[in-house]
């Protein structure tokens, strides 16, 4: 359930945690370098952003972008693995939900964030083919979706799956894991579709496919004959 953001997201989250206050004014720096740098590839697609433009749109020298970033395109695959964590944090942190509702409470931000992910597929695509071409970079990327981004996102659901079933919202028998999987193969295929069949990334078709998965695990209604299952 990757989710990647456009510039306008990245001020409404805490990007880094800041221990002091030099760490704190680095953090930031780096923060606008990132958002610079997709605000750019958004507009004018990655042939066309040079080092140059990215220091000017974020309004840092030259040479505060290459203290944190050595080249041109580790710093569009630090953009593209940021924005993906950045959209686990964004998506799948509903504290605040309903007893019973909380995938639910996920899932509903997952698709409201659709469209938006979908606009910058055409990006992704190109980032991952410079990281494709280069094996460090390629391990680079692979190893924070398989080691960070894709355990998160499937332990955050699955916290979120057990705990509707305490409440009842769910049956006790099923493989939150497995649910888990089939949540995250739905947005997936959905968004690299969008990529194609720009009108298949549609928030309440995607809403409607996660309540198929939904409905398919929900706990019977108390009294309707059936019992536990």
């Amino acid at each position: 359930m990757v989710v990647v953001l456009t510039s306008q997201y990245w001020n409404d989250i805490p990007m880094s945690s800041p221990h002091t206050q030099s760490s704190s004014e680095g953090d930031t720096k780096r923060d606008r370098i990132l958002a610079a740098a997709e605000d750019l590839c958004q507009r004018v697609g990655i042939d066309g952003v040079r080092m140059e433009a990215i220091a000017a749109e974020a309004g840092v020298s030259k040479g505060t972008l290459y203290r944190f970033f050595e080249s041109r395109e580790d710093l569009l695959l630090s953009t593209l693995i940021t924005s993906h964590e950045l959209g686990t944090a964004l998506v799948i942190e509903p504290t605040q939900a309903p007893p019973g509702a909380m995938l639910q409470r996920i899932l509903d931000r997952q698709a409201a964030v659709l469209a938006v992910a979908s606009e910058r597929m055409p990006v992704n695509v190109q980032v991952w083919g410079l990281a494709a071409g280069d094996p460090e970079r390629r391990e680079r990327l692979i190893g924070a979706l398989r080691d960070r981004i894709y355990p998160e996102q499937t332990r955050l659901l699955v916290a979120a799956l057990e705990s509707d079933v305490r409440a009842g919202t769910y049956r006790a028998d099923v493989d939150p894991a497995a649910v888990a999987a089939a949540l995250v193969a739905l947005f997936d295929g959905t968004l690299y579709r969008s990529m194609f069949d720009p009108a298949h990334a549609h928030a309440e078709r995607l809403r409607t496919s996660f309540r198929l998965v939904l409905d398919s695990i929900r706990a019977p209604a108390k009294g309707d004959g059936h019992g536990d299952r």
